[in-house]
């Protein structure tokens, strides 16, 4: 097997997979102890954008419902901090690692400072009625999940599913894409990965 280096490991349906060019300058600033006011202020910047950091494999209505019941579970009367943090290690968890383990807290903060002024709502629709959203098969049936990454070059990546209901037909499925088109597949551990590299063309 062919290797390939720099393949991400695929996290869990429903994981925003990006690192926002603005949030990395909040950290940066606040790391530098820059004029914004420290971890803090970046919970509170980042409380206010929640919304928009619709993860790609799910709708929006699919992201709102998660908003709505991790409100419901942590945010609302006594703050449940530590399933605060889990919420968004599990949803966010490239942003969260740019937050260190000692100003955590001060970024939980910020958050829940963002929830009570009524920044982190404010976009929320009125009357939204929550969906059922299953993370458990990122692959949604299709056998395979496939991801377009843009750094450090662009290259689609197609993942062997882990979902126990459909880890051995999608192994196959994903060989087969490798082999047809002549692809180099990266063993991952738990799943493979076949690597297409974009580039000018």
């Amino acid at each position: 097997m062919k290797i390939v280096r720099g393949v991400p490991p695929l996290l869990p349906r429903g994981s925003f997979t990006g690192v926002p060019s603005h949030f990395r300058g909040w950290c940066d600033a606040a790391s530098q102890g820059g004029p914004g006011g420290g971890y803090q202020w970046v919970g509170r910047q980042f409380g206010g954008k929640l919304l928009g950091y619709v993860p790609h494999d799910l709708r929006d209505d699919e992201w709102l419902t998660l908003v709505r019941q991790m409100e419901l579970m942590f945010l609302r009367e006594d703050t449940d901090w530590q399933g605060l943090a889990v919420w968004l290690r599990r949803h966010v968890p490239l942003m969260m690692r740019l937050i260190p383990a000692e100003r955590l807290d001060s970024f939980l903060a910020g958050v829940k400072e963002a929830y009570d002024t009524g920044e982190m709502m404010k976009e929320f629709p009125d009357g939204f009625e929550p969906v059922e959203v299953d993370l458990d098969d990122p692959c949604e049936g299709d056998l395979y999940v496939r991801i377009l990454y843009h750094r450090p070059t662009p290259r689609e990546v197609t993942y062997q599913c882990p979902a126990p209901a459909c880890r051995e037909r999608s192994r196959a499925v994903v060989e087969k894409y490798a082999a047809e088109r002549d692809l180099p597949v990266v063993d991952l551990g738990e799943t493979i990965a076949v690597v297409q590299e974009l580039g000018d063309k």
